[in-house]
């Protein structure tokens, strides 16, 4: 769990995480299988929550309460999947939504900080996030708009998930290779 260190490695891994999704939501969703995609995104959940509270556990000169509560999180939200599969595909478009609002205030939150640093590309950043800020947005309107079909909203989610996923770690990996703000603030 050492490349949860620091905030960036960590987001890095939840872009990866998010990649995943993302190619599970578009593969699967053409062959119509819900359980199978349910149970697929609960075990990815279960996964990244145990790491998530392993890397809590590991790192305890750290205290850092943000791993503990996103792995708690993730394990109940894969228990609401299993137990409750078919309001989980009804909530769906709501569900993404909500997490495509989560990636948007933390890579808010994180290009403050590159801000306050004074990072020199941190107007990438800043397009990304209100990028991502209106992708939520519309996500909703599409929504509430339209009369839907889940496989077709997943895979427009899935594919959302990867593009972004992929944007947020090359932004990580190569752009911004040297902030490492847990590092910074020890």
């Amino acid at each position: 769990m050492f490349f949860l260190k620091n905030s960036r490695n960590e987001k890095i891994f939840e872009g990866f995480v998010f990649l995943l999704v993302g190619i599970i939501l578009v593969a699967l969703s053409f062959f119509e299988i819900q359980r199978t995609i349910c149970y697929t995104l609960a075990t990815i959940c279960i996964f990244t929550g145990s790491l998530y509270i392993c890397g809590f556990a590991i790192n305890t000169k750290q205290n850092d309460q943000n791993l503990l509560s996103k792995g708690v999180v993730l394990l109940l939200f894969s228990g609401f999947i299993i137990f409750f599969s078919k309001q989980f595909l009804e909530l769906f478009t709501i569900i993404a939504s909500i997490l495509f609002f989560y990636n948007a205030i933390q890579h808010l939150i994180l290009t403050l900080d590159y801000i306050a640093i004074n990072e020199k590309h941190w107007k990438l950043d800043l397009i990304y996030t209100i990028s991502l800020f209106i992708i939520a947005t519309g996500f909703i309107i599409l929504d509430a708009v339209t009369e839907y079909d889940i496989y077709l909203m997943m895979i427009i989610a899935g594919s959302v998930f990867i593009l972004i996923s992929i944007i947020k770690i090359v932004l990580l990996w190569k752009i911004h290779h040297s902030y490492h703000k847990r590092t910074i603030n020890n």
